[in-house]
C-alpha cells in the first residue's frame, strides 16, 4: 500500500479482500480482465456488506476498465472488493 500525501493510499487485490479496514471515500479504481466476462464489486462492510458499486469488464484478455468519482464514494465500516475474473484491481482510496 502506498501512501500519497499522508490521506491517500493504493491498494491492489488479486483476489477478492478487504481495501480498507475503517470507513472513508474510494477515489478510483483499473481493473483488468482475465479474458472471460468479469466483475468488480465494492461493498461497504465486508463480504456481505451493501453494494457501492458494480462493474463489468467485457470477455477480452488484458482489457482494464477504469472509473474515477470526483467527489467519492462514502463507505461507513469497511470497504470489501469482490472480483469475479479479474486479474487485480488498483484502487485509489482515503
Amino acid at each position: 500500500m502506498a501512501d500519497f500525501a499522508g490521506k491517500m493510499r493504493s491498494y491492489v487485490a488479486t483476489s477478492s479482500s478487504t481495501a480498507s479496514g475503517g470507513a472513508g471515500r474510494l477515489w478510483g479504481y483499473v481493473a483488468y480482465g482475465d479474458g472471460t466476462a468479469a466483475t468488480v464489486t465494492f461493498l461497504d462492510g465486508g463480504s456481505s456488506g451493501t453494494t457501492i458499486w458494480k462493474d463489468s469488464i467485457p470477455a477480452t484478455v488484458g482489457l482494464a476498465t477504469h472509473f474515477s468519482f470526483p467527489q467519492g464514494l462514502s463507505y461507513d465500516t469497511n470497504l470489501y472488493v469482490t472480483l469475479s475474473h479479474v486479474s487485480n484491481v488498483a484502487v485509489l482510496i482515503e
